[in-house]
């Protein structure tokens, strides 16, 4: 009988997150695990036959957890139950938990280090051992974006455009909230709009047509006037991934 199941990936704050494609939404739930970071992930893996495909994860070394949790459309719901390592990463480290029926798996590279690392987790519960294969990228460090605003308003603070050189459409980033605004809301969705390639960019000539791209909108609170920011965590289709700091002015 095949059995498959798929990543889903936990909020870098510590709390579950179930998003879809470009979108975050969170809930807080308590948590054994380290405080944890965004990672990406491979598409769904299969179990069939004792034949496993290996689940491939991509992160930025920031020093900082990568959580993992795990669902299955097996019967729907979480896939879940204990699990154990059978064998520890060579350049990491594996922590592993129960919440709600639900596996987690927490990963944390050693400091400094880039390339490839894997281990082996044995799901109790399905009687199957899964291997993780990760890739360890160095981080790209935390860019630092000023914005003013009017009190009042919800205006457009930036986007997330991934084109090919021709322009073609090349997927959505992931965008999600590492750090939410104090005095404020967002919205982070698909849309559509221009891009801003800067002249020695091969793209430059994109910025002439709208393409589809994830907006980022922020909205101060009501009669709120003076400082806020907030920090979003880019995961691009490529795998790459960067942080950006928001410094918002609300006049």
């Amino acid at each position: 009988m095949m059995m498959r199941h798929l990543l889903a990936i936990g909020l870098c704050t510590g709390v579950i997150c179930y998003p879809r494609p470009g979108v975050s939404a969170s809930t807080d739930a308590p948590t054994d695990l380290p405080r944890s970071r965004i990672c990406s992930v491979s598409k769904i893996a299969h179990v069939a036959g004792g034949a496993q495909i290996p689940a491939r994860v991509t992160l930025n070394n920031d020093g900082r957890w990568c959580w993992l949790m795990l669902t299955t459309t097996l019967g729907g719901g979480a896939f879940g139950g204990p699990a154990h390592v059978t064998k520890q990463p060579s350049h990491g480290e594996v922590k592993i938990d129960v919440f709600q029926k639900a596996t987690r798996i927490a990963y944390k590279p050693q400091p400094g280090f880039t390339g490839a690392d894997e281990f082996r987790v044995v799901h109790e519960l399905y009687n199957f051992e899964q291997q993780y294969i990760v890739t360890v990228q160095p981080d790209l460090g935390l860019a630092v974006v000023t914005r003013t605003v009017r009190a009042g308003t919800q205006v457009g603070v930036d986007h997330r455009a991934y084109l090919n050189p021709d322009c073609s459409f090349g997927g959505y980033a992931d965008v999600r909230v590492r750090v939410p605004p104090q005095h404020g809301t967002l919205a982070i969705e698909p849309g559509e709009g221009y891009t801003s390639y800067p002249a020695n960019n091969q793209r430059y000539d994109c910025n002439r047509q709208k393409s589809r791209l994830i907006e980022i909108r922020y909205a101060p609170a009501t009669g709120y006037t003076g400082a806020d920011e907030f920090e979003l965590r880019t995961v691009w289709p490529n795998g790459t991934a960067v942080s950006t700091k928001y410094a918002i002015t609300i006049e």
